[in-house]
């Protein structure tokens, strides 16, 4: 009964965070019901926000400081599974299509942002200098959705063609490769233990205290096993992210087809 009483005061759910997406939805319909040329609201949108508020708003951002490749699966969510679904979901914008132009850029700046993330000096940088943390994993989160820009928005005046998104999509795979290989050659059995970094990206990964919730964790995750699952799970799901991308794509053509 004592330890119910202490996982229900730290489970919590992130009211604000609800507010604040509950207003976005709001706006969103309010945009829709405005400019009727823009179609009909998207389950898509809805469905990316909901996805948004289980990882970052739900219970389970409480625990994913318990293993790496917990932390890891958030993430990978939040830049590879959210934005494609999110702007699917959108209509075309073409003054927001303006601004997300550079594409190759920002794959670019992305992937290098995210391979630094967790190198060690940065892991000590963003410890001792929270506030940059904050608004590096927001730059993060801005890049990711410009990244998914050409092969997951709407955008009728500069579309890709089928052979740019081929090769976008095989440099996007290139360049968020190293990110993943991080985890994974740390995770070698003939590569030392860095202790420095499991220290540090134990607090980093900690978004929340939580206490003495991680007590209760059922099973002890060898630490290069959790390295590896990590690098694997990051590299899964960014491939999951494309085929997606593609598939609302088609969806989306589709739909174009059959109306005209």
């Amino acid at each position: 009964m004592h330890t119910l009483s202490l996982l229900t005061d730290y489970i919590e759910w992130d009211l604000p965070l609800l507010i604040g997406l509950t207003f976005s939805l709001t706006m969103y319909l309010f945009w829709i019901k405005c400019e009727s040329i823009l179609g009909q609201p998207s389950k898509r949108f809805f469905l990316s926000m909901g996805l948004l508020y289980v990882t970052i708003g739900s219970p389970f951002r409480m625990i994913i400081h318990l293993a790496f490749f917990i932390h890891m699966t958030q993430m990978s969510i939040l830049f590879f599974i959210i934005p494609p679904i999110l702007l699917s979901g959108l209509p075309e914008v073409q003054i927001i299509n303006r601004f997300m132009k550079f594409h190759f850029v920002n794959l670019l700046l992305f992937a290098v942002m995210l391979f630094f993330y967790h190198l060690p000096f940065m892991l000590v940088f963003f410890f001792l200098h929270p506030t940059f943390h904050q608004i590096y994993f927001i730059g993060l989160c801005t890049l990711s959705f410009s990244m998914w820009w050409p092969i997951a928005a709407k955008d009728s005046r500069t579309p890709f063609t089928q052979n740019h998104k081929r090769i976008y999509i095989l440099f996007s795979g290139l360049l968020i490769t190293p990110a993943c290989l991080i985890f994974i050659i740390n995770a070698l059995p003939w590569i030392s233990e860095n202790p420095f970094l499991k220290d540090y990206s134990a607090n980093l990964c900690n978004y929340s205290q939580i206490g003495p919730i991680s007590s209760f964790t059922p099973i002890a995750i060898n630490e290069r096993v959790d390295q590896l699952l990590a690098g694997i799970l990051m590299m899964l799901l960014h491939k999951v992210g494309l085929m997606l991308a593609n598939h609302l794509q088609k969806q989306e053509k589709m739909k174009q087809e059959k109306n005209h």
